[in-house]
C-alpha cells in the first residue's frame, strides 16, 4: 500500500508540476493550481506527508543498505546491494515466501476492499426497506470498542473465563445457564 501511494502521489505531483492536469471550463479566481497560493494551501499536507512518509521510506532504504548496528551505528558496515543479493539468491524460501504472501494480501486488500466498500455504498444508495438494518450493520463495528465487544463475547461464550474471574465476577464452582428458546439446562465448565 505504502508504495502504491508513493506511485500515485509522484505522478499526481509530475503532471502538476507539468503542467499536464487541466481541467475544461471556466479558470478564474479559484484557479489555484499555478499560484503561490494553492502551493501554499497544500504546502501543510506535503510537509507532513514528506515528513512521516517519504523520508522514513528513503531512510528504511540507506539503512538496508548497511549491516546496520542498533546499538552503535558508527559501527555499521556498508554492504551495498549485497543484502538484497544475499535475500533474492538465499536458498532459504522464507523470503521468497513471504514476499509472494505479502504481495497477494496487499492485492486481495485492495481489490477486494474496493470491490466490498462499492457493494455497500450501492446497497446504502439504493434505500429500500432494510436500509436502517444495513446502515446500522455497517456503523456498528466502528462505533463498538473491539476490546468492550470482545469481552463481552468472551464471558457470554465463557463464563469461567481469566478474564471474568480477574474481574472477580466469577462464580466459584461450575455453573448452569438457561439460554434464550432453549428450556433445557447447560452445563458450562
Amino acid at each position: 500500500m505504502l508504495v502504491t501511494s508513493l506511485g500515485f502521489t509522484a505522478v499526481v505531483a509530475a503532471m502538476t508540476l507539468l503542467g499536464a492536469v487541466r481541467r475544461g471550463g471556466r479558470h478564474g479566481a479559484r484557479d489555484f493550481r499555478n499560484t503561490r497560493k494553492g502551493w501554499l494551501y497544500s504546502a501543510p499536507a506535503v510537509l507532513i506527508f514528506a515528513a512521516f512518509v517519504i523520508v522514513p521510506t528513503f531512510y528504511t532504504f540507506y539503512v538496508s543498505l548497511w549491516k546496520w548496528n542498533v546499538l552503535n551505528p558508527s559501527l555499521s558496515v556498508y554492504k551495498g546491494l549485497g543484502n538484497y543479493r544475499a535475500l533474492f539468491t538465499a536458498t532459504d524460501p522464507s523470503f521468497g515466501s513471504s514476499l509472494w504472501h505479502s504481495l497477494y494480501f496487499c492485492g486481495a486488500m485492495v481489490i477486494g476492499g474496493t470491490a466490498i466498500s462499492l457493494a455497500l455504498a450501492l446497497l446504502l444508495q439504493r434505500g429500500g426497506r432494510a436500509v436502517n438494518a444495513s446502515r446500522l450493520a455497517i456503523y456498528l463495528p466502528n462505533a463498538t470498542p473491539l476490546i468492550a465487544t470482545s469481552l463481552i463475547w468472551t464471558w457470554i461464550r465463557w463464563p469461567s473465563s481469566p478474564s471474568r474471574s480477574s474481574a472477580s465476577v466469577a462464580p466459584t464452582g461450575p455453573t448452569t445457564r438457561v439460554w434464550p428458546r432453549r428450556r433445557r439446562l447447560l452445563r458450562c465448565r
